[in-house]
């Protein structure tokens, strides 16, 4: 049997690591917000106008989690080319390539995270009470991905020689925690409400 995730975490190596984990953790939110809107369309005895749109939300959430699966490989191999772009005897043009893919693979975990706590708020507003503790336990799930991409990115920032010519990546970083922590502080609002 194959090594599990969670196995090949636990592993004294540098991948995967904790951009993996991150969208492993998108991937586990998105699962539990499926199975609440699953469970509510499920409940829905007749036809009604939201069924189109309840549909829509779990094919949402369905390629948001293929998306953040996607990612959590993508995170591996773009750390593991950047760990080889930095050995002696690779060019700049090599490791400047591998940088920003260190960096932008996390960038997207972030935002994969915060398109699912957009899902999650709409979700909230038609789910019955006692199913709201689990989306919010979805939604914090994807929060704390938002704010661990971010801290791995900006750690991947600390491996370039110079701050110059990479203003935009951060700025980027930047906008997407700032975005998902937005997101989340209005889910855990409008759950609160419900």
């Amino acid at each position: 049997m194959a090594p599990s995730f969670l196995e090949d975490l636990a592993e004294p190596r540098p991948d995967p690591g904790g951009g993996a984990a991150a969208a492993y953790g998108v991937s586990l939110g998105l699962a539990l917000a499926t199975k609440i809107a699953l469970l509510e369309a499920g409940r829905e005895r007749r036809r009604s106008s939201d069924d189109g749109r309840r549909e829509e939300m779990v094919a949402g959430l369905a390629a948001l989690k293929t998306e953040a699966s996607r990612l959590q490989d993508e995170d591996c191999r773009a750390y593991r080319k950047l760990v080889e772009a930095s050995a002696p005897g690779h060019d700049r043009r090599q490791f400047l390539a591998a940088f920003e893919e260190a960096v932008l693979c996390p960038i997207r975990i972030a935002r994969t995270a915060a398109s699912g706590l957009a899902l999650i708020a709409e979700i909230g507003s038609y789910c019955k009470r006692h199913l709201i503790p689990d989306l919010q336990v979805a939604a914090e799930f994807l929060g704390a991905a938002v704010e661990g991409s971010y801290r791995i990115a900006a750690a991947n920032f600390t491996l370039a020689d110079s701050p110059e010519g990479h203003e935009s990546l951060r700025a980027e970083l930047e906008a997407v925690l700032l975005e998902g922590r937005e997101r989340l502080a209005s889910v855990r609002n409008e759950l609160q409400g419900v």
